[in-house]
Formats: C-alpha cells, structure tokens, sequence
C-alpha cells in the first residue's frame, strides 16, 4: 500500500509541474469581484502555460487586455488597445499564458474580442461596492491614473448614488446606458450570467468549497487537474490585492436605505436578489 502511494505522489507531483499545451481562455469580471483570487487558484490547480504576460496591466501567470482611459472626446479611438492586442500580441501572448484576464462586459467582449472560452467569476454586490468604495478613494488610484475623473466619496451612499464619471462608463462597457455603480454592476453581471456558453462562478463558492468549483472549471475547460486541491489565500497575489475579501464585509457600510437601493437596481436588470445575498 505504501509503494502505490507513493507512486501516485509521485504521479500527481509530477503532473502538477507539467505545463500542457491549453487552448487561451479568458477571466472576465467586475471590477474587486475576486479575479485575481480565481487567476491564482486556476494557476496553481491546472498544469497550464505560466509566464509574464502581456498587455497593459499584465503580470506572471496572465495576459491582460485592460480599461480604455480616453480621450473621451474622440470615441474612435476606444477599441484601439482591444485591437492592438488581437492583432499584434495575441499569437505571442497565449505562448506564455493561457489566461487572458478582462473586465469587459457582454456586449463590447462578443463585439471586439477573439473568440475564446470564457470563466466569469461574480460576488454579492454589497461586499463589491464596498470593495470598490474603498479602491476608488485611494489617493495612489489617481496618481497611476491621471486621466481618470475623481470619483471619491465622503459616504459609501453617495458613491452609490452620484452619476458615473465617463472612464466608469466607457472604460469597459460598449453602451454605458447606466447611471451609478450599481446599474453598472448589474448590467455587466446581468449580461454574462445570460451567456449560457460561459462557466460563471461565485466567488463564495470559491472561497468556501474550492474543490467543487475547481472542479467545475476543469470539466468546462476539459483539462485535468494537477493533483490534489490547491488552496490559495485570497491576499496572495501578484497584483491588485483585496481590501478584505471577507464575504458579509460591505454590509457594515450601508446606512439606511442603502441595500434597499442595491437591491432595486439589480433588481430592473432581472437579477434575483438571493442569488446574490450571502451571508459568512
């Protein structure tokens, strides 16, 4: 019994270091939903291509097809960055990574991307909210992007409420027809968990049972696992690092009336509340 243990530890280790050659996928998101956390976890549990990516924003183990940051002024220029990369850094690109990472939503990927399998990963939208509160208040924010208007808030209820600003609008949407955060979240949202030829995932479950949603991803993707379940703690990565990442974590910052709104905003996009509405 101990040599057939030993030889499937040495079997399953030598599977986790193998890198197999893997058609390109993407990791599509809202923005502070977990991508990163889903990044590293797919990384670790698959025996796929790792490398220094490429594009605007790319680090180890991803490519990175990013945000438009204008002229807002000349809208024939926003697709420029999706193109170039389609056209110029594809066929390089997915040589080091299978995974390219986007937060673009439904319409502008169908509209601009190469088509490729795509893992949608999607959180309660109060912890995201609050997530992104808390990003877009950051005074470096705006430092690394000077071209971005300032969207700080006093009150987390203000930010949900005040009219988005244009690099919010356009930056990753084909339509920008909201009018705050939330319809944003819910539009975007709404639009991948309607794509029935998408893996969507919550973050939840990928926090709390990542085994079965690993397990999800590899018979979506058909490519075998590396062994046993990696888990990855959600601050260890090598870019944009969570706030908190505790699930439950926005509610604390709502006053009155606050998830109310939430909820009615989600709400006209044919969202139900208690897919959404997760407790720790």
């Amino acid at each position: 019994m101990k040599r057939v243990k030993e030889k499937i530890r040495i079997a399953s280790d030598a599977l986790r270091n193998m890198r197999i050659e893997t058609r390109p996928f993407y990791v599509t998101s809202h923005e502070r939903s977990g991508t990163h956390f889903l990044i590293n976890s797919i990384n670790a549990n698959f025996p796929i291509r790792v490398g220094y990516g490429l594009g605007k924003g790319a680090g180890h183990g991803w490519n990175n097809i990013g945000e438009w940051f204008g002229p807002y002024e000349n809208k024939a220029d926003r697709y420029l960055h999706i193109e170039h990369y389609n056209q110029v850094l594809w066929e390089k690109g997915v040589r080091r990574n299978a995974v390219i990472k986007s937060h673009a939503d439904h319409v502008l990927f169908k509209k601009k991307f190469r088509s490729a399998p795509v893992i949608y990963i999607y959180r309660n939208p109060v912890d995201v909210m609050a997530s992104w509160f808390h990003y877009l208040n950051k005074d470096e924010y705006y430092l690394n992007n000077p071209a971005v208007e300032d969207m700080r808030s006093e009150k987390f209820s203000e930010f949900l409420r005040r009219p988005v600003n244009e690099f919010l609008r356009y930056s990753f949407s084909e339509a920008g027809r909201f009018k705050n955060v939330v319809e944003r979240w819910a539009e975007h949202t709404s639009g991948w968990l309607s794509d029935e030829t998408a893996c969507c995932v919550r973050y939840e479950d990928l926090k709390n049972n990542p085994d079965a949603v690993l397990g999800e991803i590899s018979k979506y993707l058909n490519v075998p696992r590396s062994g046993d379940t990696s888990i990855i703690d959600i601050g260890n990565s090598k870019s944009i690092l969570p706030r908190k990442g505790n699930v439950g974590d926005g509610a604390k910052y709502c006053g009155d009336g606050d998830v109310a709104f939430i909820r009615e905003c989600i709400e006209r996009y044919d969202l139900k509340w208690d897919t959404f509405n997760t407790s720790a």
